[in-house]
């Protein structure tokens, strides 16, 4: 009996443990309640397209032109591992520019600015966007939802 019952305790106390190797799954994104958006780049580059993927945790941008497109860090920033992306090429990134923004705390329907600055051959380019803050779900929808998952099984059951 004492054996079952160290063993209860030590099965309660490392479940939780075991799943601590699906966080690395997720490769670092972790859940926000807002949304970026990329808004323009500017100037306008024919053949270069940029997109926030991920639910705005990274940006991709496709080289359609004929020159490499390096992403700048801010003057005096120590940022490290942004991409330069060849013609042809396609490369994906995390920006702290953007990520940064995201972690902000603000009401449903605020909206703040964010600015990557790019070279484009000899020209300098930005990408403009912005972090958006939607409004939360209806709850009278979420709680029909979450009662009609519910009583499905049991009618199923009675019947």
């Amino acid at each position: 009996m004492v054996r079952a019952g160290l063993l209860a305790a030590v099965v309660a106390l490392l479940l939780p443990a075991a799943a601590a190797p699906a966080f690395a799954h997720a490769g670092g994104l972790t859940s926000a309640p807002s949304e970026a958006r990329v808004l323009a780049v500017e100037p306008p580059v024919p053949g270069l397209d940029v997109q926030a993927v991920e639910f705005g945790a990274r940006l991709r941008l496709d080289n359609g032109t004929a020159v490499p497109v390096v992403v700048e860090p801010l003057p005096g920033s120590a940022l490290s591992g942004l991409p330069t992306v060849a013609p042809g090429d396609r490369a994906w990134w995390s920006d702290p520019r953007i990520t940064a923004a995201a972690a902000r705390d603000r009401p449903a329907g605020d909206r703040l600015g964010w600015a990557v600055p790019l070279q484009v051959g000899d020209e300098a380019v930005t990408i403009r966007g912005e972090q958006y803050w939607p409004p939360p779900p209806p709850a009278g929808l979420w709680w029909s939802v979450a009662l009609a998952a519910l009583a499905g099984p049991a009618l199923a059951g009675v019947l």
